[in-house]
């Protein structure tokens, strides 16, 4: 009797679809929910640590005075405790996975340094002081006492 309920098994397989995705063949198409890894746009992040203590297991790193932000992507759970303490949003969860980790897995962002003023600006300014200046005090001289 099992070997009936084989063949009928068998031979429907054979004439139908494939029952599992074509992985190599089709690109993967993540759902709605999947959780990937954490992203975070370094130049909005206020270094708070926040989402450093909110991590159940330790994986983010802030450290203020180097002005740097790490993940340990392996140790990373994907839990979103971190993108839902963010108060400034600058963590997002992706839905693509992390690349496979070959020795490190700890990727370090450091915030840039802000860009200052040039220093055109500031020099077009005194120069526009100095000659208010100087016409001013030709003013007081021609004036007559």
């Amino acid at each position: 009797m099992s070997s009936f309920s084989l063949f009928g098994t068998s031979l429907k397989n054979l004439f139908s679809k494939p029952a599992t995705k074509m992985y190599p063949a089709k690109p993967f198409e993540p759902f709605e929910a999947t959780r990937g890894h954490v992203s975070i746009d370094i130049e909005k992040c206020i270094l708070c640590g926040l989402c450093h203590r909110s991590c159940p297991v330790g994986a983010i790193t802030v450290v203020r005075e180097d002005k740097s932000w790490s993940i340990d992507a392996l140790r990373c759970i994907t839990c979103n405790d971190c993108v839902s303490r963010c108060p400034v949003s600058c963590l997002t969860m992706e839905v693509q996975y992390m690349p496979i980790a070959i020795g490190e897995s700890i990727s370090t962002f450091v915030k840039p340094e802000p860009k200052e003023e040039p220093e055109v600006e500031a020099e077009a300014g005194s120069e526009e002081e100095a000659e208010l200046e100087a016409e001013t005090e030709v003013e007081a001289e021609a004036e007559p006492e």
